[in-house]
């Protein structure tokens, strides 16, 4: 199975606090919590129970560092969202002052994400070491994606897995809409009233429970 998972935060009478959704292979939500923190541990304790409960083979995710470790300690594959991988690829570059060629090359190997990928990184990755001292800034970033190869074209490896994590950022987007209404919510029940709620239209089924909703 095939889910995607992220979290976002909220505010319960001023204060933050976390949430984590998971959504299924057709984008549905298939549930929610409050984590217990904003770090690795508390994601994997929560993640831990779909995992082994529907028997999770993969996971999306945007590129959060904290992510990897997480699912390698589960025993799962992780595909990052390319939409946030690139965005945050271009965010990167834009700090980093020349090498516009060897820039434009790193940025068609994450668009193209041939099969020598990561044969081209280690090349762009030796070039850059020649540089020296200068390049050490951009050689960094090469590095990083050289890392995360396997993570970024996993969905070219399994036909069911997606190369973004779209379906999760319109789950959460929906869970927003009330949300923005309410500047905040008093309690955490109300907190997730207010986010099962959003999700019953968009959710494209034909029939709902009420209380199985409430419970998500």
């Amino acid at each position: 199975m095939v889910v995607g998972a992220d979290e976002t935060v909220f505010k319960v009478r001023g204060r933050e606090v976390s949430l984590g959704f998971v959504v299924g292979e057709e984008g549905e939500l298939i549930g929610f919590a409050l984590l217990a923190g904003r770090d690795g541990q508390s994601f994997e304790e929560w993640l831990r129970g779909y995992v082994q409960g529907l028997g999770v083979e993969v996971v999306m995710t945007d590129d959060l560092a904290t992510y990897r470790p997480v699912l390698e300690e589960l025993g799962v594959e992780q595909q990052l969202c390319l939409a946030h991988v690139r965005k945050n690829l271009a965010r990167r570059l834009r700090r980093i002052e020349g090498y516009e060629r060897e820039k434009e090359k790193l940025r068609e190997i994450v668009k193209e994400l041939a099969p020598d990928g990561g044969e081209q990184l280690v090349d762009l990755e030796w070039e850059l070491a020649r540089e020296g001292r200068p390049a050490r800034k951009l050689k960094a970033v090469v590095r990083d994606i050289a890392d995360r190869w396997r993570q970024l074209t996993c969905f070219l490896r399994r036909e069911d897995v997606p190369s973004t994590n779209n379906a999760c950022e319109r789950v959460i987007g929906r869970s927003r809409i009330r949300y923005k209404t309410v500047r905040g919510y008093k309690s955490q029940e109300g907190l997730l009233h207010g986010i099962a709620l959003p999700q019953w239209p968009g959710s494209g089924a034909r029939e709902h429970r009420l209380e199985e909703l409430l419970a998500a």
